[in-house]
């Protein structure tokens, strides 16, 4: 997280970067909002645990990709929240493509009662889904934001496989089979794809 906060702050300063990672071990990030004690933890209860910068839900990560992009003010990417967000999640959506996964944005859905503890639990219009074989609908990419001085931070999750420590949260791997290389592809065309974002370049190959 402190690399995250890091590159925010290069963006208050006029810096565009970016950066893919996986986890040393099995932590939960916090929503910047969230209150540990009324949060419910169930397998996760034991977890080191960090704060985030951005809101939202708790997420596990485990058997996940994690990304960050920032982008200074002025920036097309910082021109709103539902810009970013959209624009993000449509290549990831396209990178997705590339290994045969159809995702798509949620889009509207009328929610009622309080929110769940974990991120990929939770509801919003721009989260990328997917079908799986029962034909249940599941969150495979969730993202937050954080704004400062103009500048925007974007990071979020893409789900591969089930973790023990959240074991309701299927991943690509039980939704549509995909493997360890096809995932790594899956990231490095995202990659690609958001190198063009940054540099305002998306969609002229």
């Amino acid at each position: 997280m402190a690399a995250d906060a890091a590159l925010l702050d290069a963006a208050v300063a006029g810096a565009v970067g970016g950066r893919w990672y996986r986890w040393a071990e099995p932590t939960v990030s916090l929503g910047h909002f969230q209150k540990e004690a009324d949060l419910e933890w169930g397998a996760a209860g034991d977890l080191p645990r960090v704060r985030r910068l951005s809101g939202g839900g708790a997420i596990v990560h485990d058997q996940e990709w994690t990304y960050a992009l920032a982008v200074p003010k002025g920036h097309a990417l910082a021109a709103s929240p539902e810009r970013f967000y959209e624009a993000v999640h449509r290549e990831l959506i396209a990178a997705l493509a590339s290994v045969g996964v159809a995702a798509r944005l949620r889009g509207d859905r009328t929610l009622r009662g309080p929110e769940p503890t974990l991120c990929f639990l939770r509801s919003d219009p721009r989260d990328v889904v997917v079908t799986d074989p029962d034909g249940v609908e599941r969150k495979v990419v969730g993202s937050a934001q954080r704004r400062r001085k103009g500048a925007a931070l974007q990071h979020g999750s893409l789900l591969i496989t089930t973790s023990p420590f959240a074991p309701d949260v299927p991943g690509l791997r039980e939704t549509h089979g995909v493997t360890d290389a096809r995932a790594e592809h899956v990231v490095r065309d995202a990659a690609s794809r958001f190198g063009r974002l940054l540099a305002g370049t998306a969609g002229t190959d």
